[in-house]
């Protein structure tokens, strides 16, 4: 119990600190119109200075539903490849996804450790779900389905690893097929 209660502390502290760190209007404005057209509270959102492009959604208490991209995303990425970057962090939030986080996090506290209890959920599922909902937003707006397309690549050539992307990498590609 202390070893969970020491992380979800960190956890908030982390999030605490990273709300001070500036994040543009148009990013700001962006995530805005993204939930409120698809009836969604807009979530605590936080730039982290990360060495490479990566976004996360996590479900914190107090804070609630927080979106983490890192600075790398924002140097990197033109705004349209944000967008749908973004537009995929609130599908997870959309279908749910802040149940897999809370498994997650108890997991740790179990005996077979951190991941097994989310070995109960289907994780490609999710992951489809939230490219899918990516590539309806940017449908929506008129924007080529390109922009995913651009997106992964510049991905996989900013980041030394795969191992973070490739898992929603595979379905996102699936999605573009579709």
């Amino acid at each position: 119990f202390f070893i969970l209660l020491n992380k979800w502390f960190k956890e908030v502290l982390t999030i605490k600190r990273l709300m001070s760190n500036f994040v543009p209007n148009n990013l700001r404005e962006t995530l805005a119109e993204i939930c409120q057209s698809s009836r969604i509270k807009i979530p605590v959102f936080v730039l982290k200075n990360e060495p490479i492009i990566m976004s996360e959604t996590k479900w914190i208490f107090p804070f609630g539903n927080c979106i983490i991209i890192s600075n790398k995303a924002t140097e990197f990425l033109d705004n349209k490849e944000v967008e749908a970057l973004l537009a995929h962090e609130i599908g997870h939030i959309k279908h749910h996804t802040f149940v897999f986080n809370l498994l997650d996090f108890l997991s740790q506290i179990t005996l077979f450790g951190k991941g097994f209890l989310i070995s109960v959920l289907n994780t490609k599922e999710m992951e489809y779900r939230a490219d899918d909902f990516s590539l309806k937003w940017i449908s929506r707006k008129g924007y080529p389905k390109d922009i995913l397309k651009n997106l992964l690549k510049k991905i996989v050539i900013t980041n030394s690893t795969l191992k973070y992307f490739a898992y929603s990498g595979r379905f996102l590609k699936k999605a573009l097929h579709q």
